[in-house]
């Protein structure tokens, strides 16, 4: 073992299907980091930001699928993303003083048809990444966050006014997924945790009404995500 690089990645096409090479560090060095600009009239993610102000709303404490934000964006060329990712944000809760924000990261064929990964406890049907967020404790460490990790400091706590717009940055756990031409990154935002998945069923949440997620013009909402070069 001492003889092979520090670094062994598992790139992933689906449930169990995979390759395997090693790097000599991680984050990786071959990694272009590239922002995907938040839709909210169209409901997609776009290269370049979009002009004008927008808004979408969910009911924060459904349980019912359409309770939620999906933005997708199709995949041109066979592309490994491979690293963290981080989601930024401008939002508002309409009747709350703080917002629990959870993120996961989904990948469909061209055909529509949604891949799923092996996750926690050996789930077959779990997504390709995940992250979460108290907004309160939304304080972070400009000197130590980087392009795709924001570091939180937890040492105060910033509580919302109803209806006040304020700008978040989300982690969304490292993970590494190939992408083939043609097929579909999925960002959906939501109020609850996606037990479906079998995550780290998070407890005692504080959200009730309905979430706003803000994107265009001053609202500078997007999901960077890392591109390795192979």
């Amino acid at each position: 073992m001492m003889e092979l690089p520090p670094v062994r990645l598992e790139i992933r096409t689906s449930y169990y299907a995979s390759k395997v090479r090693f790097a000599d560090q991680w984050p990786l060095r071959s990694v272009n980091h590239e922002k995907l600009y938040l839709h909210a009239s169209t409901g997609e993610l776009w290269e370049m930001p979009p002009g004008a102000e927008s808004f979408i709303r969910y009911e924060a404490c459904s349980k019912r699928s359409i309770n939620k934000a999906v933005f997708n964006y199709k995949i041109e060329e066979e592309t490994e993303l491979t690293g963290g990712m981080k989601l930024r944000l401008w939002v508002s809760s309409e009747q709350a003083e703080d917002m629990d924000l959870y993120v996961v990261i989904k990948k469909f064929d061209p055909e529509g048809n949604e891949i799923y990964f092996s996750g926690y406890n050996g789930n077959p049907c779990d997504v390709v990444a995940k992250g979460w967020l108290r907004v309160s404790h939304r304080e972070s460490d400009p000197v130590r966050s980087s392009i795709e990790m924001p570091y939180h400091l937890h040492t105060h706590l910033f509580n919302l006014t109803p209806n006040e717009i304020v700008p978040v940055e989300i982690e969304i756990l490292p993970s590494s997924t190939l992408f083939e031409k043609h097929s579909v990154l999925q960002l959906v935002i939501m109020g609850q945790e996606p037990i479906e998945y079998y995550t780290f069923k998070h407890e005692n949440s504080i959200n009730t009404g309905f979430h706003r997620i803000f994107t265009g013009g001053k609202y500078d909402s997007y999901l960077v995500i890392p591109k390795a070069k192979t």
